[in-house]
């Protein structure tokens, strides 16, 4: 799929960026790929230069954001399209960001660790406020056709301490070592799934 950016001319004019690439770039993860569409590492966005296309160029192949984040950079923003497997299904994890979710295709399901759960399908909405939750594709007939847009904004006021960021960033190191290193991709993403099962995270 294409994707485009947009700038401003010396005279202030709206044009499309020639520095950003016009396809997007698709990373694995172990419920499936994830797809970086846009990405700040400040809020408010700074727009008297290019800096943002610029660090853009790098977050949409990198495997993890500087800081540690897969999701999204700290104290910034990003918009990502995430696919998941036919039958795949999260750890329990959270996310430090509050999420604004649409799904676009398929049917999935969320639950809380309060236990409560919600079906979502194409054209439905969620915002997640640093939710504790995980996912299961329940496409019926075993559909791989899940595709949902996350985007993604920095928060205050909530702790940490649920959320076991030392194994989280191993579990990033490995998807580091996963798309680095194709010859060993089965391998790698089986340890990621380990590591997630052990420590009730996933590697997002």
């Amino acid at each position: 799929m294409a994707h485009y950016i947009t700038t401003h001319d010396a005279n202030g004019t709206a044009v499309f960026s020639q520095k950003a690439s016009v396809a997007q770039n698709t990373m694995p993860i172990p419920i499936g790929d994830i797809r970086i569409i846009s990405s700040s590492h400040q809020f408010p966005l700074n727009l008297s230069s290019e800096t943002d296309i610029d660090q853009y160029q790098q977050d949409r192949t990198s495997p993890f954001f500087p800081g540690g984040r897969r999701i999204c950079p700290d104290d910034g923003t990003a918009t990502c399209i995430i696919s998941m497997k036919g039958g795949s299904e999260s750890a329990m994890h959270r996310t430090m960001t509050v999420d604004t979710l649409v799904l676009i295709e398929g049917k999935m399901e969320i639950t809380l660790d309060s236990g409560e759960t919600r079906t979502l399908k194409a054209g439905d909405s969620l915002v997640q406020r640093a939710t504790m939750h995980k996912w299961k594709n329940v496409t019926p007939n075993n559909g791989s056709g899940i595709k949902y847009l996350d985007t993604n904004g920095p928060i205050k006021g909530v702790s940490e301490e649920r959320t076991p960021w030392r194994f989280k960033k191993k579990a990033y190191w490995h998807i580091a070592q996963c798309i680095q290193s194709s010859d060993s991709h089965k391998c790698r993403v089986q340890e990621i799934h380990k590591i997630a099962a052990a420590k009730e995270l996933t590697a997002e």
